[in-house]
């Protein structure tokens, strides 16, 4: 328990890093603002102070030595300021993570902070997840967060049977929830052909 409070106090107060990232991204706003006049050397200096802390970030999400909490807390800052980065390295860590803490609430909170990423590691240990977690919670962030992967056929039976069959109604409803997505992707993409100027009448009458 000590050494995990020592973790934690070495790493800097979650808002205040949230602020100091503000800070830089306001200031790199104001500059790109100023477009014609601004000192571009100022504007590259901003720039990399910000990928210089993204790096801080992914480094500490990724860190095995580091407490729980403060890895879930890097995760939930690079997703809020570049999603992209948490595909790679940084999904499989938060996988083994995840596999490792017995925490309900920080197995949902890390799933809930990987929703949206593309990665195959990670969508593999949603549909683990919500077929076998004891939790309902974790199951419930499963279903939502596979909602994003609706592309793979196997995310959309794995969805169905848990609409049909998850002992929990808040999860039945979760991913009754998703798989109504792929309907609204579908009716949208529909729409999209359909209202083309390069489809032919006939085409435009199906």
């Amino acid at each position: 328990a000590g050494t995990d409070a020592a973790r934690e106090a070495a790493w800097p107060d979650s808002r205040l890093l949230e602020e100091r990232l503000d800070r830089l991204e306001k200031r790199l706003a104001a500059q790109e603002k100023r477009a014609l006049v601004t000192d571009e050397g100022v504007e590259a200096e901003i720039s990399a102070e910000l990928e210089a802390e993204i790096r801080a970030l992914t480094a500490t999400a990724v860190d095995p030595a580091a407490h729980q909490a403060t890895r879930v807390g890097a995760l939930k800052l690079i997703r809020r300021r570049s999603p992209e980065a948490r595909s790679g390295a940084v999904a499989a860590a938060m996988v083994v993570l995840l596999r490792a803490t017995e925490d309900d609430a920080r197995r949902a909170d890390i799933i809930r902070q990987l929703c949206g990423v593309k990665d195959e590691v990670a969508k593999r240990e949603f549909l683990e997840r919500l077929r076998l977690d004891q939790s309902e919670v974790v199951r419930h962030e499963s279903a939502e967060s596979l909602g994003a992967m609706l592309d793979d056929p196997l995310v959309v039976t794995a969805l169905e049977y848990a609409r049909d069959y998850d002992p929990s109604e808040r999860v039945r409803n979760q991913a009754a929830e998703s798989l109504a997505l792929r309907k609204k992707e579908y009716g949208r993409a529909r729409s999209a052909i359909r209202d083309s100027p390069d489809r032919s009448p006939l085409s435009r009458s199906a």
